[in-house]
């Protein structure tokens, strides 16, 4: 439970830390990134955490890498494909949608490295 609510915390760290550095970047690439698509990358990693979270007071937890794909996957085709209907500040990209499988990624890493250091 404690190291979902320490991911949860340091991913939104992270998002706040890159809004306020946005205007820092002076590279076009890395700009293009850190402003398109790390929020997505960031945000899905944040978002596994919480449902870890949430699911750990059942002791129940999204832990194979499988699992977290079949999770990022239909979220993330609703955030890019039926949010834009009731949103009309949203637009649907692909690329978005390979930041939330790859944040689901990422988010698996940690969470394994962490229970490989720490088995509980």
């Amino acid at each position: 439970m404690k190291k979902n609510l320490i991911i949860f915390l340091f991913s939104v760290l992270l998002c706040v830390l890159n809004n306020s550095a946005l205007n820092l970047y002076t590279n076009k690439l890395l700009y293009w990134f850190m402003s398109c698509y790390f929020k997505d990358l960031v945000g899905s990693i944040a978002f596994l955490a919480y449902c870890n979270f949430l699911l750990s007071t059942q002791k129940k937890e999204i832990v194979h890498l499988h699992h977290i794909v079949l999770l990022m996957l239909p979220c993330g085709l609703v955030w890019e494909y039926v949010a834009p209907f009731f949103r009309s500040d949203t637009v649907t990209d692909v690329l978005d949608l390979v930041a939330y499988i790859f944040g689901g990624i990422i988010y698996w890493i940690i969470i394994h490295s962490l229970m490989s250091a720490n088995p509980e």
